[in-house]
């Protein structure tokens, strides 16, 4: 959930390769490395992430990406709204 929350406000994620690739919702934005991999290729990995992407944000660009991909709020708050109106009627 953190890694959809950063992507949707235009932060660039790194994950481990045991995370689906179903979590890369922006292009460009994630990048993805095995558990096994060294500490310097983490770090080296991260610090090109964050530097390909400073001041190359669009939030709203990235906001309506996510949420084409059924991550908007708008979307989730109805259906969590719906939810626990069920509960309620059972």
């Amino acid at each position: 959930m953190v890694g959809v929350e950063a992507q949707a406000n235009g932060l660039p994620v790194l994950m481990s390769s045991n995370i689906s690739m179903d979590a890369d919702l922006v292009p460009g934005l994630v990048k993805h490395l095995p558990l096994e991999a060294d500490v310097t290729l983490w770090s080296q990995t991260l610090e090109k992430l964050a530097y390909d992407h400073v001041g190359n944000r669009d939030d709203a660009a990235y906001a309506a990406t996510v949420a084409e991909r059924g991550y908007g709020i708008q979307a989730n708050a109805e259906s969590l709204m719906q939810w626990y109106e069920s509960l309620l009627v059972t």
